[in-house]
């Protein structure tokens, strides 16, 4: 992104060194870098306005936002009458959509950007944490979880924060969106808090961690369906990621990628996706703008291609984020930005989007070399830091997102691969869809075993503060119901590395009976696992020695992972009720996943889809992983 704006005056000095010599006149400038507010580092230009419709304010260009950075002025035209000249025409097709114009949005609406003040909001007050929870909670969310997704930019949410309590205290109008994005951390924040700060969560609000989620969540819900159209800003884009964020967490896969439409059609509607309105923002503005579209496409690929789904961002061309808010080459050299994996993972997407004719759900045969191709090129060019042989630990321990950020970047790559190679392991191959080729069944039991070694990592590294991490949950249950399927139809037991895939199957069931009272995802993958591997066509010798020796090397205090075939046959009658502390109280809605009827496997009959069509945990080819199906029922 350019640091100087191509017409007006040079500028000598950002806003806040105030003409310092020594300011290196680049955004962010050494001096915001090293005092940590890059996202107050602001070039302004005495650009001239040769707009004749600009409304005159005398300090325009120096207004600031509801964040405190100062906005560079765009152009601003008079609102569109009856009574204006026929040019007004011409803006008032531009406004409904019949004229579009890069230059149009910030013209008709100048405070897009701005929160939105509704009486609501006072009421809503009650619904939310005293401030020494709410503190904790933020605290908590900003060093534990943000790190995910890095949805939100820290130093500056902390100056929000700050000033939302300043205004609370001396009983101000407060902002609708930023309320709701507070209400959102907090509710993200206690569906994952364990430990300590959730004993006294607990004990001093007098109400389950569980219960509190839900009553922030709603509240945020109520509120946020009162800003009305191109109101709230980048604060209501975020507020409505974390929902979908919240949803996920909740196993409410449905419910979640339903809850990502509004939050691309807000972004759209405030021209996140057109670079040319970005640049009329400051320069922070701007990058997070950008930062926050680009988790949008990935979300909206990656969830779009597991369960199924239409996309709804078609536009792949878009500029990405810079991450010079975390670039301070004089003390940490090469340290890797939060949001570059989010960068890695958009380019990703956007080299397989160009494959032509490539859906992840349906590829044809000729095109899964190219996109297998396409993956593994973008493996070996990942940097030295993010490899997961021999990487560049440096920065592990004093930053514990960059492990994780590796970790869930081979995840993700792995998992597309393992999309593209599934059919050849699901039986798809022998019915004439795809052609019969060894090599490909190889590379997808390859995948699958390094899915289940990479995913196991994964959770050793996050449990427990991230026992609800969704992504690491599905993909052991999406990997291992394709070997179970792999193993059904493998009736010659020839099957390449066929010990080992059973040995991972037990593996990963015992390490999801362990977990599962804290997770729902968790409860729900087990308890239809145990029901898939109970009926694998598995010798006598294999079934017990893989049972016995299935040992997880896992964070927590697992016990032993021994267990019979009657004790796994026994875990089918799971219920949320046998759990030894309730995780999700009485009352509380629960996801319609869990309402998994009582299967019989008499006469040796398996579930059939209608019992699992429930689940709605991803793209699984059920018709096809070896139990008794209505021919062409699609999940």
């Amino acid at each position: 992104m350019p640091t100087k704006r191509e017409t007006g005056k040079a500028v000598t000095s950002c806003t806040e060194c105030q003409r310092d010599l020594q300011c290196s006149r680049e955004w962010p400038c050494n001096h915001c870098q090293s005092r940590n507010i890059p996202h107050l580092c602001q070039f302004i230009t005495g650009k001239p306005d040769r707009n004749p419709h600009k409304i005159s304010k005398p300090s325009s260009s120096n207004k600031r936002t509801s964040s405190g950075i100062r906005k560079e002025s765009c152009p601003k035209t008079a609102p569109i009458s009856s009574d204006v000249s026929e040019n007004s025409e011409d803006e008032g097709f531009r406004a409904m959509g019949y004229m579009p114009d890069e230059g149009s949005f910030t013209k008709l609406f100048p405070d897009a950007d701005g929160d939105f003040v509704t009486s609501d909001t006072e009421a809503i007050l009650s619904s939310m944490p005293p401030k020494p929870y709410m503190e904790s909670l933020v605290r908590y969310y900003l060093n534990e979880l943000n790190y995910q997704y890095y949805i939100l930019y820290p130093p500056q949410f902390l100056q929000e924060y700050t000033a939302w309590w300043a205004k609370r205290a001396n009983g101000q109008k407060l902002g609708a969106a930023f309320t709701c994005l507070l209400l959102r951390v907090c509710a993200c924040a206690t569906q994952s808090v364990g430990g300590e700060l959730r004993q006294k969560l607990e004990l001093e609000l007098g109400e389950k961690t569980q219960n509190l989620s839900q009553r922030y969540h709603e509240a945020a819900q109520q509120l946020s369906s009162k800003i009305p159209s191109r109101k709230g800003g980048l604060s209501h884009v975020q507020q409505l990621l974390l929902t979908a964020a919240w949803f996920k967490t909740e196993a409410l896969f449905a419910d979640s990628w339903q809850a990502l439409g509004p939050a691309i059609h807000k972004a759209q509607e405030l021209g996140m996706h057109k670079d040319a309105l970005n640049r009329c923002f400051a320069d922070f503005e701007c990058e997070m703008r950008r930062r926050v579209w680009c988790i949008l496409y990935i979300w909206d690929w990656q969830m779009s291609s597991s369960l199924s789904r239409p996309l709804i961002i078609s536009d792949l061309s878009f500029e990405m984020p810079t991450e010079k808010l975390e670039n301070d080459s004089e003390n940490n050299d090469n340290l890797p930005s939060p949001i570059t994996h989010i960068i890695l993972q958009c380019q990703l997407i956007q080299n397989l989007s160009k494959i032509r004719g490539l859906t992840m759900d349906d590829v044809p045969d000729l095109q899964v070399y190219t996109a297998l191709q396409a993956i593994n090129d973008w493996f070996e060019f990942l940097p030295s830091v993010y490899h997961l042989s021999d990487p560049d630990t440096r920065w592990d321990e004093a930053h514990h997102y960059v492990l994780l950020q590796r970790l869930q970047l081979h995840t993700i790559g792995n998992m597309l691969l393992f999309q593209l190679l599934k059919p050849f392991l699901s039986g798809s191959h022998q019915n004439g869809k795809y052609s019969v080729d060894d090599s490909l069944t190889e590379a997808g039991v390859d995948c699958a075993l390094k899915l289940v070694d990479i995913s196991h990592r994964f959770y050793d590294l996050s449990y427990p503060i991230y026992s609800k991490f969704h992504v690491v949950i599905f993909v052991m249950f999406d990997t291992i119901a394709a070997l179970c399927s792999a193993i059904t139809h493998d009736t010659d037991c020839e099957l390449y590395r066929r010990q080992e895939a059973i040995k991972s199957i037990y593996l990963i069931l015992s390490l999801l009976d362990q977990v599962k009272h804290f997770s729902k995802t968790a409860a729900v993958c087990h308890r239809t696992l145990s029901r898939l591997v109970i009926k694998l066509p598995l010798s006598s010798q294999e079934r017990l020695s893989d049972v016995t020796q299935s040992s997880p090397s896992f964070g927590g205090n697992l016990g032993s992972s021994e267990q019979s075939l009657d004790e796994i046959s026994a875990s089918n009658s799971f219920t949320l009720s046998d759990t030894p502390e309730n995780p999700f109280p009485e009352g509380l809605k629960t996801p319609a996943l869990f309402d998994l009827p009582d299967i019989s496997f008499e006469n040796g009959h398996f579930p059939t889809i209608g019992d699992l069509s429930v689940m709605d945990l991803g793209g699984i080819g059920w018709e096809n992983i070896g139990l008794e199906m209505p021919l062409g029922f699609v999940p």
